[in-house]
């Protein structure tokens, strides 16, 4: 069982002069957890929670490719630098809309995907203990209300149900990220 998760980061999803990508990383080669993250005051707000089964690389070129091709929400990068959800486009109004809008969309992803931050653990554990992670990490963040909760976008409450047990798994003390115990 874990008893602490160790973050490495924040990484660009995209490289830039300044910062090192996820995808440079060797130590992200592996299966693990991450959030995606925007720099809110000293801490991080928490976008998003995800787990990669084989490779956190692997894990977030396929992210890449759904963002350009309309599968992901994509903000308004004013309100997403401020840690605010302002949703410019949602992949449930279809692809048409997307597609008719491809141009203002990928300047206004291309902005967002440059303010994102990754932190990411290394962590090798079954996909059911990944999830289990997950989920816990997610409801942890939905339960702090306010702003904290309101900015993730995972679409789907959570993978699978866990016991509080699993809950203390990842109640370990961090200070990064906004919302954290």
């Amino acid at each position: 069982m874990i008893k602490n998760i160790q973050w490495a980061g924040p990484y660009k999803l995209l490289p830039t002069l300044t910062a090192r990508s996820i995808f440079d990383v060797p130590e992200a080669s592996g299966s693990g957890i991450y959030v995606w993250t925007v720099p809110v005051g000293n801490k991080y707000r928490i976008n998003y929670v995800g787990v990669a089964n084989s490779s956190i690389q692997f894990r977030h070129e396929s992210h890449l490719k759904c963002f350009m091709t309309g599968r992901y929400l994509i903000h308004q990068a004013d309100s997403y630098a401020a840690g605010r959800r302002d949703v410019l486009f949602d992949p449930r109004s279809g692809f048409q809309n997307f597609f008719e809008r491809h141009v203002e969309l990928t300047r206004a992803l291309r902005r967002q995907l440059e303010i994102m931050e990754i932190f990411y653990s290394p962590v090798k554990q079954q996909k059911e203990m990944l999830e289990r992670l997950e989920s816990a990490i997610y409801t942890h963040l939905k339960s702090q209300k306010g702003q904290c909760a309101e900015f993730l976008d995972n679409l789907r409450r959570s993978r699978i149900d866990f016991s509080e047990e699993h809950m203390a798994v990842v109640s370990a003390s961090c200070t990064l990220f906004e919302g954290w115990m």
